[in-house]
């Protein structure tokens, strides 16, 4: 008999358990009464109630759970099972209130009155058609995607590639120009020991030169010296002479004196090269000497630093300086077909170390400019890498063009065209499923600062800006669809 008894009490409880109005299935374990036939607030076991006083229209546990099914607890929620589509919660206001919200309790439980149909399998239709429609433009966009992730990383590999060639021929370049500039250097000290030699020789014949010209000198001096002496001497004779001796020796010296006297000026306007003037003569001659040795002393400086078209010039600079004093003041016969043929070698080595070295500031600039591309960081994935592309898109008064890692630019009906910033950073906001691309160092607004941009992507089968915002001046955020931005948990 008692068997039976609790057999029937045990059913008779199972039954006012499910029969809770309100409870997530997941919960209904939670809402049986225990072995003394209380109920336990959810969040704190501790507080029990009498489990008649479940849904009582009257809130006993904090935390409202006693009260699933009615809007005795503000803070209460209420579970909709939406058979034959999704459960939801709704706040435990709405229950009762005489509205229908379809949108969240499509079954129109949350309404006793029975006025609510059940809409689910419509609910259901549509919510179909969507999901559809969803994976559909996230499947389309990740195979997007895909493609561009696919052409970021063949660039990325063809820069590396790029990077390893112009590295290697950079090295064969720098070894072409060290075996270049040796063998300039060998040719210059080959050429600068033909000169010296040369120079000792001439420098010889010169000294034995101005030595003979010294003592012409001495004697054109010494003979200028009598000559002027005995010059005196008839000019103190003419004068002083008696004329009443008829002595006709005196009066015939007389007479040749001022024969002289009256045409020396006549003499002194003949081209008479006095030893002033050979002197002068051979004092250039030793100036040349001296300049011819000075270019000499300048390429041999020059040669241990960056071979130029400079050093050629000094090259022809003292062969011709050479020539020439051999040639005007000595008469010796230089050695011209060995000098000739040494300086055509010369000027073909300097021709190639000119080219190697114009090569290499070439390989050099574009190194450091592709190694700085690789350096740079496109976005997750590198994706934006090979995003090189623009779109446009017209939002009131302005046209905007965005191009994806260079500039912004916003575009009046006038055509005048503001850079609103350039590409800075890209990186995948996981919370707002979103790819953020930023733009920044734009032109100065008017009393305010530089402009800039964000750019906020969320999944798309299309790049496709869709409107822009200013919420501080200047900073603008754009809302566009692109399926970089896509991904496979974006399906559901």
């Amino acid at each position: 008999m008692n068997f039976v008894l609790v057999g029937i009490l045990c059913g008779l409880s199972v039954v006012r358990s499910e029969e809770v109005r309100g409870v997530d299935p997941k919960l209904i374990d939670r809402y049986t009464p225990d072995a003394d036939g209380f109920f336990h607030c959810l969040n704190d076991s501790s507080i029990r109630i009498p489990f008649n006083r479940v849904n009582d229209n009257y809130c006993d546990c904090p935390d409202g759970s006693d009260e699933p099914g009615t809007s005795a607890c503000a803070n209460g929620r209420f579970y909709c099972r939406n058979i034959g589509f999704k459960g939801n919660y709704i706040p435990s206001a709405w229950v009762d209130d005489g509205i229908c919200d379809y949108d969240l309790c499509c079954d129109g439980s949350e309404e006793k009155s029975g006025k609510c149909e059940n809409r689910c399998q419509e609910y259901n239709r549509k919510y179909e058609q969507e999901r559809k429609r969803n994976n559909m433009m996230v499947d389309k966009g990740l195979k997007v995607k895909r493609k561009i992730i696919e052409a970021s990383r063949k660039k990325h590999k063809l820069l590396k590639e790029q990077v390893s060639m112009l590295i290697e021929e950079q090295t064969k370049v720098q070894s072409k120009l060290h075996t270049l500039q040796e063998q300039s250097k060998k040719m210059n000290t080959e050429n600068r020991k033909a000169v010296d030699e040369a120079f000792m020789g001439y420098e010889e014949k010169l000294k034995n030169i101005s030595e003979k010209a010294d003592i012409q000198d001495k004697k054109v001096n010494e003979l200028e010296t009598r000559l002027f002496n005995l010059e005196q001497a008839l000019e103190t004779m003419v004068k002083e002479y008696n004329h009443n001796f008829n002595d006709p020796a005196v009066k015939r010296a007389a007479k040749i004196f001022q024969d002289y006297a009256a045409n020396q000026e006549i003499l002194k306007e003949e081209e008479i090269r006095n030893p002033d003037t050979l002197n002068g003569e051979f004092q250039s001659l030793e100036k040349l000497f001296a300049e011819s040795k000075m270019s000499v002393a300048e390429l041999q400086r020059q040669s241990t630093q960056s071979l130029s078209v400079r050093r050629a010039g000094w090259n022809k600079r003292f062969k011709a300086t050479i020539v020439n004093m051999v040639d005007s003041f000595l008469g010796v016969q230089s050695k011209k077909s060995v000098q000739d043929t040494t300086e055509m070698d010369m000027e073909t080595v300097e021709k190639e170390v000119e080219e190697a070295e114009k090569r290499a500031e070439e390989l050099k600039s574009t190194l450091e400019q592709k190694q700085k591309e690789l350096g740079k960081v496109y976005g997750p994935e590198d994706i934006l890498r090979s995003k090189d592309d623009c779109i446009e898109k017209k939002l009131g008064d302005y046209v905007y063009r965005m191009c994806f890692i260079g500039e912004f630019v916003q575009k009046d009906r006038n055509s005048r065209g503001v850079r609103v910033g350039s590409y800075e950073s890209a990186e995948y906001d996981d919370e707002q499923q979103q790819l953020v691309i930023k733009y920044g160092g734009g032109e100065k607004c008017w009393n305010g600062p530089k402009r800039s941009a964000e750019v906020r992507a969320s999944c798309g089968d299309k790049d496709e800006i869709l409107f822009v915002s200013e919420p501080e001046k200047c900073s603008y955020i754009f809302e566009m669809r692109s399926p970089m931005a896509c991904t496979e948990s974006q399906k559901y």
